[in-house]
């Protein structure tokens, strides 16, 4: 934590970085139902709209990983300010993109400004508050970001009514901007230049490497990549059982999804709530044990069909709402526990989150099957996992504390 904290209260910094954090949710479910009209506009066959989102993840991978290292050289303002900036100039240019070809690279563009812009404001959350303030935070960011997931579809939908998909862009870009501007008014320069690292890039896969060795950051990053790749399986998995194998329609199944959104939202603030009395460690480890629980629900579920539909929609719910006890708390854990890499941890943080999240959505779109065997499967592997880091965490704090 800086010794000089900047005038900033945690109110206006909690709204700031859920600002910052809706952006991403914003440039993807917001073009979702755009999709297909895209293509029917601009695409080709050998280049289909569907290809922006792989060039927005992968932009949002890379920009982490490569510019993570060399955060804390820069400061955090200035350099956020400017990611906004070519975010907001290539969400325009997506929008009056004349063919396929330039919509995906500037689509590629947009993602990589962000990418960076999402490091460092991850990072000054982690420069101005100890790891209970800044699970604080993530937690209430985590809840705007939620409900911008469960709106964004719906907003971007009613944009192709009324005008067309080049609509969408110019409000993903309007609410860049407001982003953008929000910062620029209320959010100080966290990274004094006494304290920013002069860590070359060259050194970069040193840097992450000295990160991936210190236990505490990589229990909490595998913890927390675990908990967001529940959403990533979820999204993949669950709409296929719903419609597929419970025969229910894509509406009925919108509102659902919708709902399921709903809990994560609800548990964020749950759990910045219960932070004035409990440790970010120990309800991280709630969210954990109760995800076991879950997964194995879930599990028999599929497996034998027990409860139908409503079971497997509450128990997804529940599920769901583990991420608010879990990803908030995890992030603050890992990388607050950096000191002074705080920029590299919060960027390194991103992309283990990324790279097990897309393996796990990968496994279940490549064994499809609409009873959801493979996600429930992947889900319980995943919720194992980290409640075998969690109580490994547990143990070697423990034994810390009687050394």
């Amino acid at each position: 934590m800086n010794n000089t904290i900047p005038a900033i209260r945690p109110g206006v910094l909690a709204w700031l970085t859920g600002l910052m954090f809706s952006v991403g949710p914003s440039m993807v479910d917001l073009s979702l139902p755009a999709i297909p009209v895209i293509q029917r506009a601009i695409g080709t066959p050998a280049l289909r709209a569907e290809l922006s989102l792989t060039a927005v993840f992968f932009g949002m991978a890379i920009a982490q990983f490569l510019f993570g290292a060399v955060a804390d050289r820069y400061g955090r303002r200035r350099p956020l300010l400017i990611g906004m900036l070519i975010y907001c100039l290539a969400t325009l240019a997506a929008a009056f993109a004349p063919d396929i070809q330039t919509f995906l690279v500037v689509r590629l563009i947009q993602a990589l400004s962000y990418g960076v812009a999402i490091v460092l404001a991850r990072s000054a959350v982690v420069d101005v508050s100890d790891e209970r303030g800044s699970a604080r935070v993530f937690s209430t960011a985590i809840m705007l970001m939620s409900l911008t997931s469960v709106v964004a579809p719906a907003i971007g939908g009613a944009l192709l009514g009324i005008w067309s998909w080049r609509a969408v862009f110019l409000a993903m870009s309007a609410f860049g901007a407001v982003a953008m501007i929000a910062v620029s008014l209320w959010l100080p320069e966290t990274l004094p230049s006494t304290r920013r690292s002069s860590v070359p890039f060259r050194r970069v896969l040193s840097t992450y490497g000295s990160l991936l060795k210190q236990g505490r950051f990589a229990a909490c990053a595998l913890i927390g990549a675990c908990a967001v790749t529940f959403q990533f399986t979820y999204n993949t998995g669950a709409p296929a059982v719903v419609v597929e194998h419970y025969g229910l329609r894509p509406a009925t199944a919108g509102v659902i999804f919708s709902v399921i959104a709903v809990s994560m939202a609800l548990s964020s603030q749950v759990n910045a709530f219960l932070l004035k009395w409990r440790a970010p460690v120990q309800l991280m480890t709630f969210g954990v044990s109760l995800s076991v629980v879950c997964a194995a629900v879930l599990l028999l579920n599929v497996l034998t069909s027990v409860g139908g539909v409503v079971l497997f929609v509450g128990t997804l719910f529940v599920l769901m709402a583990t991420i608010g006890f879990i990803a908030g708390n995890a992030m603050a854990g890992a990388i607050s526990s950096a000191g002074h890499q705080a920029g590299a941890a919060s960027a390194l943080v991103g992309v283990v989150q990324f790279v097990i999240g897309t393996v796990g959505s990968a496994i279940v779109g490549i064994f499809h099957d609409a009873e959801g065997r493979p996600m429930s499967v992947v889900i319980a592997a995943l919720s194992l996992i980290a409640l075998g880091i969690s109580l490994r965490m547990r143990s070697a704090a423990a034994t810390c504390a009687s050394a």
